[in-house]
């Protein structure tokens, strides 16, 4: 049955895609006649450049912080109001270059290259649930781009102003980021299940790569009012280093967090804890910290400290150790001598070592120096081992957890915790794990 409706789906999904793609050429193409007239001359060319410059563009990934992938595009789309016929009602042409195109040119060639982006992604084979969902979020940040410059160039909006166009681009940038932001949570599915807050200071993390994108399209613009075709490595070139620091920058921090996945993986290795629990800790933690909606940063360290909280295990393999005995506190401590090592991961190091620390003790209400960090991870490290290494279902291995909420554990961490599991569907599995 599952089955049956998963392929259901993903025929839906296909219609859906071309109705849009469809769509798209076909607005482009009216847009285009009434644009041109029906006549191919060099406003025609100009549109058709656009949109195979937005088409061809689009195929390029930046990856940004939140893990949102952007493109060239917006590039030419930022360009596109400053290359284009602006005439203001005393019927002087004050920005752009006159008799290149009008709005409605703009808007053809970007419905005309998305819907060519969009069969250029299908024949490449990337799945057709993205090519819809990027489709649709491109469509609206581009058009909110377009129609807050056309409508901000009609008004007086700093009519007298010699910042005004610097200010009509900035409150456009700014209308697309907002929408790009929005169209981020809700394509993503931040927006449900108390995660918006979260999935908003995700895309607010992207702010500068945006910045940098509409930068470089405006600069192409007004360079082309003065220096035409040599406005083209004007702006590509700044854009070309920009790139390449972004790839760089995304190159280093996968490098990073693959080396921590490596070295979290040494004690399963060495036997001193379950295989595959600091994957399913970091999987569970981030979950509960995207629930919660904490601070990108905070969210970075969660995902860095649930990876790393058992490393202080690999100290088992001196004698010494094992004769004098040790807690769990004592390999916490060691684990954030470990990770303390690297500068960078200090804060890391102060939750490790605070994971084991009760959520409040006896006459307390909590504990508010315990960071929330050390909360969710005592949490969902202590159910992965109820289940993994104990043998206990979820549920049973939850309710254990509830038990604990008198001292140990966080009522509220373990609240979303459930909210996780249910989502998941985890706990409609009753069946208990053996034990390796």
């Amino acid at each position: 049955m599952r089955d049956r409706l998963a392929g259901r789906a993903a025929g839906w999904v296909w219609v859906l895609t071309g109705l849009l793609t469809v769509g798209s050429a076909l607005t482009s193409a009216l847009l285009f006649l009434r644009e041109t007239g029906g006549f191919f001359g060099s406003t025609a060319w100009w549109i058709v450049g656009a949109g195979a410059a937005i088409a061809v563009s689009g195929m390029v990934a930046i990856h940004a912080a939140s893990g949102n992938r952007l493109t060239p595009a917006y590039i030419v789309i930022a360009s596109l109001p400053l290359v284009s016929q602006r005439v203001y009602a005393a019927g002087d042409i004050v920005i752009g270059i006159d008799a290149i195109f009008t709005l409605q040119g703009a808007m053809s060639a970007m419905f005309g290259g998305l819907a060519a982006l969009a069969v250029f992604r299908t024949a490449r084979g990337i799945d057709q649930r993205e090519v819809a969902g990027r489709f649709t979020r491109r469509l609206l940040v581009f058009s909110t781009y377009l129609l807050s410059y056309e409508y901000l160039v009609d008004t007086e909006f700093m009519f007298e102003s010699e910042w005004r166009r610097l200010a009509i681009l900035s409150t456009a940038g700014l209308a697309a980021f907002v929408v790009e932001g929005l169209a981020d949570v809700v394509f993503t599915g931040r927006i449900f299940g108390g995660r918006l807050r979260h999935g908003l200071a995700s895309s607010a993390s992207d702010a500068a790569v945006f910045v940098s994108l509409i930068a470089t399209g405006a600069l192409l613009g007004l360079a082309y009012e003065a220096i035409q075709a040599w406005a083209l490595a004007v702006a590509v070139l700044p854009y070309a280093f920009t790139a390449g620091a972004f790839h760089r920058l995304s190159q280093t921090k996968r490098t990073y967090e693959q080396t921590l996945v490596a070295l979290a993986q040494i004690p399963e290795v060495g036997g001193h804890t379950q295989v595959g629990h600091a994957a399913r800790t970091n999987d569970l933690a981030t979950a509960v910290a995207e629930r919660i909606g904490v601070s990108r940063r905070e969210y970075e360290r969660i995902n860095y400290a649930s990876f790393l909280h058992d490393i202080g295990r690999i100290t088992l393999n001196e004698p010494s150790i094992l004769r004098q005995g040790f807690t769990d506190v004592d390999l916490a401590g060691w684990g954030a001598e470990i990770v303390g090592e690297t500068k960078y991961l200090e804060d890391v190091a102060t939750i490790v070592r605070r994971q084991y620390e009760p959520f409040r003790s006896p006459g307390e209400v909590s504990n508010p120096d315990l960071p929330l960090a050390s909360r969710i991870i005592k949490v969902c490290s202590a159910y992965d081992e109820s289940v993994h290494e104990m043998g206990f279902s979820p549920l049973e291995a939850l309710e254990r957890i509830h038990r604990g909420t008198v001292y140990d554990f966080d009522p509220d961490v373990v609240r979303e915790l459930r909210a996780v599991l249910e989502r998941r569907g985890t706990l409609n599995h009753p069946t208990t794990v053996t034990p390796a």
